[in-house]
């Protein structure tokens, strides 16, 4: 028996910006980078001192070199959910050896499949891959 699939696994592909100021190697390198759109126009600061070092790098008042919009990517995996025969959401993500357990206390493997308990797996379990 399987647990019903409600959505799908996917891969989500997330991106964001940042303007980045790097300082003068006198001072071992390093900089400043606030988070901006596209366009690299500022959204919110985290605190007032990171918006004090944002207007200090565009005054002038600090020794940085503008390196202007930098693009960041990133993705992760949004794991399946299933419906367990409880009527509970189960997320099918890997919380011990492949497998995930329902409030109930049913197991499932990441394709949705129903698994014993693993008390009864075979033991010692090789993780050498």
């Amino acid at each position: 028996m399987s647990v019903k699939i409600i959505s799908q696994r996917q891969k989500i592909l997330c991106e964001d910006y940042s303007i980045g100021f790097d300082l003068a190697q006198a001072f071992g390198g390093g900089g400043f980078s606030f988070p901006c759109d596209k366009d690299g126009n500022i959204l919110a600061f985290d605190n007032k001192a990171a918006e004090e070092n944002y207007h200090n790098c565009i005054n002038g008042n600090y020794n940085v070199t503008p390196t202007g919009i930098r693009k960041h990517t990133w993705s992760y995996i949004e794991p399946a959910i299933g419906k367990c025969h409880c009527g509970k959401l189960v997320s099918l993500e890997d919380h011990y050896c492949g497998a995930c357990e329902c409030e109930c206390g049913q197991w499932y493997n990441l394709c949705g499949q129903e698994l014993v308990s693993p008390q009864y797996w075979k033991e010692p379990i090789d993780y050498d891959y």
